[in-house]
């Protein structure tokens, strides 16, 4: 998508509403069909890659930022938690190579993870502490 040509700039922003809004009916479906299991849920968004080409990052960058914008939507409306692999995978040495996230990298999703469902834990324990005292 990001290399397609087009007549006049604004094309691209068809183009990518048009991808768009293919992938937030799917996601919010995916989204739904992991709620209905009644089971913990935190959704991660899409880190932005580390790519050589400094335009194409930057192009990246920003279609990455469509597709983050619907995962972080959805999840505030269905009141998920939500982990920014964008502020998690920040260095060039968190990825192996330009998508893919090195042993560094996978760490500190790893630890991201972690950090999220152990708050998210600690949090559901104390509202049923809070309620149990009432």
């Amino acid at each position: 998508m990001l290399r397609t040509p087009v007549s006049v700039s604004s094309e691209v922003f068809v183009l990518l509403a048009r991808v768009m809004g293919v992938f937030e009916s799917m996601y919010r479906r995916l989204v739904e069909a992991c709620m209905s299991r009644e089971l913990p849920l935190v959704v991660c968004t899409i880190y932005n890659g580390n790519f050589a080409d400094q335009e194409f990052q930057v192009m990246a960058r920003v279609a990455v930022a469509a597709f983050n914008d619907a995962i972080l939507r959805i999840a505030m409306e269905k009141g998920l938690l939500a982990i920014d692999l964008r502020l998690v995978c920040a260095l060039p040495e968190d990825y192996a190579n330009p998508i893919e996230p090195s042993a560094i990298g996978g760490n500190k999703i790893a630890w991201a993870i972690w950090r999220t469902v152990s708050r998210k834990k600690g949090a559901s324990e104390q509202a049923t502490a809070v309620r149990s005292r009432k």
